[in-house]
């Protein structure tokens, strides 16, 4: 879909607003949250293809890759935590990338059935709100 490299990921909802580590955090298990873009190494990421046709999100700030929590994603809404987590190569850490009819991409979870979406909580564009996987609904 694309060249592997360093990208900042913005929300469609609002593209003044970007995939952000909290505080740079290095930690494992740190939730990703919004946040306005600040072009800092909190909201870079390392995309890097698998091999297998799923690429890899890798926060520049901690050398962590975006994790579905414990692979789990619930069976009836499709939701699940997605944290940083300590790189490997599990299918939590695996995510297939498809363009929208509007030009914006979509990342999709290996985990589960494969259509669980990296989603905004609420669809809100607001500071400090929370980022998980949800059933894919084009928000």
């Amino acid at each position: 879909v694309f060249s592997d490299g360093i990208y900042t990921i913005a929300s469609a909802i609002d593209v003044t607003k970007a995939l952000d580590i909290p505080c740079a955090s290095t930690g494992d298990g740190t939730l990703p949250q919004l946040f306005t873009a600040n072009n800092s190494a909190a909201q870079k990421y390392y995309i890097t293809s698998t091999g297998d046709g799923y690429y890899r999100i890798t926060a520049l700030c901690s050398n962590k890759s975006l994790d579905v929590k414990d692979y789990y994603i619930d069976e009836t809404t499709g939701s699940g935590t997605v944290q940083q987590w300590t790189t490997s190569n599990n299918d939590a850490q695996k995510w297939r990338v498809e363009t929208t009819s509007d030009g914006y991409f979509t990342l999709y979870s290996k985990c589960g059935n494969g259509t669980s979406a990296l989603d905004v909580k609420g669809g809100a564009a607001l500071d400090g709100t929370a980022v998980g996987v949800y059933a894919g609904n084009s928000t």
